[in-house]
């Protein structure tokens, strides 16, 4: 099974989830897929948002390992919010689509794909690479371990935050935080 990840699931990322799952998934390489990139802030950190549309997306593309158990993708499932049985009700939906693979190697992967109406606070990501965005603004991933300063976005510290999918963290590391 094959995924491409443009946001907080790629490698490198310092989410509960993503460390987790990459011990059982090998990284092919960086890709590309056509669409459009928004970035969405909760009070943990920014996500990155695909929709359909004319653009281009980057992220990597990811194989399961062997030992990668329906445990793994229930995992994944559930941190994009995504619920197989009621699709609809989801925050977003696991789709098979084309990926373009580098260098050059067209290949399908499972994407997660937005499943609601943005909102109006959503960031258009015009390079279409999540991780370049949150570097060039500073701003912190969601679930990520680096925190940005209280006065900078004005939620407190430390902070409890519970997604939509109910996953539940702690984000008490404040020694990472940019001087």
């Amino acid at each position: 099974m094959r995924f491409f990840f443009y946001g907080t699931l790629q490698h490198g990322n310092t989410n509960p989830v993503a460390r987790a799952v990459h011990a059982r998934l090998a990284q092919l390489g960086e890709a590309t897929m056509r669409g459009r990139l928004y970035a969405v802030r909760e009070a943990s950190g920014w996500y990155p948002v695909l929709v359909p549309g004319q653009g281009t997306v980057h992220g990597a593309l990811y194989e399961t390992r062997p030992d990668f158990t329906q445990a793994d993708l229930a995992m994944l499932d559930g941190w994009e919010d995504f619920d197989p049985r009621r699709p609809g009700r989801s925050l977003y939906v696991r789709r098979l689509l084309p990926v373009d693979a580098q260098p050059g190697r067209d290949e399908a992967a499972h994407a997660y794909v937005y499943n609601r109406t943005l909102p109006r606070s959503a960031r258009r990501i015009a390079s279409g690479n999540f991780n370049c965005w949150l570097t060039h603004t500073g701003l912190p991933a969601f679930g990520s371990r680096r925190v940005v300063p209280a006065e900078r976005n004005g939620i407190p510290l430390p902070f409890r935050h519970t997604r939509s999918n109910g996953a539940r963290f702690n984000d008490t590391n404040s020694s990472d935080q940019p001087g």
